[in-house]
């Protein structure tokens, strides 16, 4: 008769996005002639990961049951990453707001605060420092504003609000402590800045078609006296750009 024996135990897994590794099995037997047992691989299982982490994302290779597979980790995409504007008149406040929808579990705690950067809002202007995220009534996209979820990277650190560099045309925000963004949820952002002005017949465009915009770079938690983190990984993804209207004068004689 055979019997089957099952047994469980917890691991931590690791840090960064990986394949599945060989998993090998092997044994002794103190005392008989065939005293050992030669190390050979073990069959995957793929009906062991729960109903709600199973992929749907084929496209980024993790669907079905593609990640029942052990130590098969999930690398960092943003599966949504969407941006638009209010206005695209030269020289008047914008509301821009965007939309992340990640893959993967975005945890804040005492190890670990992800930073997000979304840049190339060329010619924006808004002061350099803290800004704010919740943006005019009725300017949000579907989903709703998701402010709260999210924190300024200055000393201060102020939840609601983001970091604005304005030689860069750079925000950046920290997952507000304690807070976690949990994969296939969209989450908003919006905040206001000023449009460039524009001489006629000139194009000043907001932000470049087809360059990144997008990045995760810091998911080590930044300590108090530097308010910065070691990088354990990165992604960046391509963005769309924003533009805005110019005026143009035209000869009708």
């Amino acid at each position: 008769q055979t019997i089957n024996y099952t047994i469980s135990f917890a691991l931590v897994n690791p840090n960064a996005a990986q394949e599945s590794p060989v998993i090998s099995i092997s044994g002794t037997l103190p005392g008989l002639t065939v005293g050992t047992i030669a190390s050979v691989a073990m069959d995957k299982s793929t009906a062991d990961l729960p109903l709600m982490y199973l992929g749907t994302d084929c496209v980024n290779g993790y669907g079905g049951n593609s990640e029942s597979s052990p130590f098969q980790i999930r690398g960092l995409v943003f599966e949504k990453r969407s941006v638009g504007q209010s206005m695209p008149f030269a020289g008047v406040t914008n509301t821009i707001s965007l939309t992340l929808r990640p893959n993967i579990m975005l945890i804040s705690n005492s190890l670990c605060q992800p930073m997000i950067n979304i840049s190339l809002f060329t010619s924006a202007s808004y002061p350099t420092g803290d800004i704010w995220l919740v943006a005019a009534p009725n300017l949000c996209p579907a989903g709703g504003n998701s402010a709260y979820s999210f924190q300024s990277t200055s000393p201060g650190a102020q939840i609601g609000f983001g970091s604005w560099d304005n030689s860069s045309a750079r925000l950046s925000v920290w997952v507000a402590e304690n807070q976690v963004l949990t994969p296939g949820t969209s989450y908003v952002l919006s905040f206001q800045v000023s449009n460039p002005m524009a001489g006629v017949g000139t194009v000043l465009p907001f932000g470049q078609p087809g360059q990144t915009v997008i990045a995760v770079e810091s998911l080590a938690r930044p300590s108090n006296s530097q308010k910065r983190g070691v990088p354990s990984y990165s992604i960046s993804s391509g963005g769309v750009a924003l533009a805005y209207r110019y005026l143009r004068l035209s000869n009708s004689g």
